[in-house]
């Protein structure tokens, strides 16, 4: 299993092939240092930074409308949207061989994990190791 994820749970599979696959499900960690070597992971930090200093400016002005209503709630959002994203499900794929291989997906769709597990193990049986389910993005190969 990659390092980063945490198991929570574990099944065999054969492939056509005769290969015995161990298909792994669990939720992805990201530690600051791991986060830090993402593309674009500065920019990200540099607008977000200018997008907190906008709202804060806002909340400041001497006038009370919508946006004092608006603003703060569309934050709270965004942190549980980021919160939840960095706690995504994932599903990882490992045989030993021969050759040893290794595939990751990723559920896009919350609250879908099981099922994602369930239809890659078939995908897996029928040899298709490339099959993307609908919930799922290919990862790594």
């Amino acid at each position: 299993m990659s390092e980063g994820i945490a198991a929570v749970s574990t099944q065999g599979v054969t492939s056509p092939d005769g290969r015995m696959w161990t298909v792994t499900t669990g939720r992805s960690k990201s530690s600051l240092e791991a986060t830090r070597k993402e593309p674009f992971f500065w920019t990200h930090v540099v607008l977000t930074t200018a997008v907190l200093v906008a709202i804060i400016f806002i909340l400041r002005l001497p006038w009370t409308g919508i946006l004092t209503i608006l603003l703060p709630i569309a934050l709270v959002l965004w942190l549980i949207g980021a919160v939840s994203s960095s706690y995504r499900a994932q599903i990882s794929a490992e045989t030993p061989g021969p050759p040893p291989e290794h595939r990751m997906w990723t559920v896009t769709k919350r609250f879908n994990a099981k099922r994602c597990a369930q239809e890659v193990t078939e995908a897996i049986r029928a040899g298709d190791l490339t099959r993307e389910p609908d919930g799922t993005r290919l990862a790594e190969i």
